[in-house]
């Protein structure tokens, strides 16, 4: 039996999984198993992946047809075998320590049952585009859960012995787009959460991730999870919860970026999303603005 399950739900990243997978082999801990959900890829997804199985024998993949995120998620756990479970994304890239830093945590607080990790947002070339900081202790971790904060944790960070997913049920499709938020508030209600102050992961953003496309629909989950919770945590004070609204349009998507970049001091990236967002919408006011700061300030 190995000392850790990594599962990762995969849809239609043949231009990424290669590399998110090396960078889990490539880990300083190496006594895991590897379950990817091939979740009804229509690319070349499942070939690379049964490529990569014949070199790596601690890859399992679980093949079907498509049901989203939250049904390859709750297939990976349900052969998972190993008394910790990681989560990753077929998109991202660990750092080389990840596992073992996690792990160590884990160990040495075994009351916390999930741990996360800073990370940085890289887009679909690699590009960095800024780092992320969540909160790190227990306390400041729950404040934020029960502000409807569903970044207090990084999904495909986490890291917890496999009780954390058993003992609530797992994953649950009524939540879905917010399954991550969802499972964080069930778990802290069995013990504490940690995020470890230092980045783990590279976490690739697209235009086309939940975030954009499903906004509407998140707004509207989180807002019922959040006053749900507060009311389970008997929490009787008025909170009016406003979450970050959808964007616009694809320029919006581009400018937010493009400022990300900036204060990050990533300028080609930042003139780059300027562009984008200028081209987009050329003649908007706020993509002339955003463009013409960015030109200004390199």
């Amino acid at each position: 039996m190995p000392s850790l399950s990594v599962i990762v739900p995969a849809y239609n990243v043949a231009r990424y999984v290669a590399s998110a997978l090396a960078s889990v082999r490539a880990q300083t801990f190496t006594d895991f198993e590897l379950i990817v959900v091939n979740d009804g890829s229509t690319d070349t997804t499942l070939s690379i992946l049964e490529k990569i199985a014949t070199t790596e024998p601690r890859l399992k993949i679980i093949s079907r047809p498509n049901t989203g995120i939250v049904g390859a998620l709750n297939d990976a756990l349900a052969v998972a075998t190993a008394p910790y479970v990681a989560r990753m994304d077929g998109d991202d890239l660990c750092l080389p320590d990840r596992f073992e830093r996690q792990l160590t945590f884990l160990k040495a607080n075994p009351t916390v049952l999930l741990v996360g990790s800073d990370v940085e947002f890289i887009d679909s070339r690699g590009a960095r585009l800024k780092s992320y900081r969540p909160p790190h202790d227990g306390t400041s971790i729950q404040k934020a859960l029960l502000e409807g904060n569903s970044g207090a944790l990084i999904h495909p960070t986490i890291m917890g012995p496999r009780r954390a997913w058993t003992e609530t049920g797992g994953y649950r499709e009524a939540y879905k787009f917010v399954e991550d938020y969802d499972l964080y508030l069930r778990v802290a209600r069995l013990g504490p959460l940690a995020n470890l102050d230092e980045s783990l992961l590279q976490y690739r953003i697209h235009a086309q991730s939940t975030n954009y496309v499903r906004r509407d629909r998140q707004v509207t989950l989180l807002k019922e999870l959040c006053r749900d919770a507060r009311q389970q945590a008997g929490l009787k004070a008025a909170f009016d919860f406003q979450p970050t609204l959808a964007h616009p349009d694809l320029a919006s998507v581009y400018r937010e970026w493009a400022w990300w970049a900036s204060e990050g001091g990533e300028r080609a990236t930042a003139r780059h999303y300027a562009w984008k967002a200028w081209r987009s919408r050329p003649w908007h006011a706020t993509s002339i603005r955003c463009l013409a700061h960015i030109l200004k300030v390199g």
